[in-house]
């Protein structure tokens, strides 16, 4: 198997410690999230899946 190039410790760290790194993922992240999640409300809205039983029972004057 063919080793896997690693980034320097030196350039790891200096990445791991700006303050944009994390903060770029984790949009990237919730966009990701969310048009995954949009794709399957519009599928459903549209009677193209059908959700689950579990998913879709109550109301919006359910209270947890």
């Amino acid at each position: 198997m063919p080793e896997r190039k690693r980034l320097p410790n030196w350039r790891w760290e200096a990445l791991r410690t700006t303050l944009w790194f994390l903060p770029t993922v984790l949009i990237g992240v919730a966009a990701l999230v969310f048009f995954a999640t949009i794709k399957i409300d519009i599928a459903a809205f549209l009677h193209q899946i059908q959700l689950p039983t579990w998913l879709r029972s109550g109301t919006s004057q359910a209270s947890g």
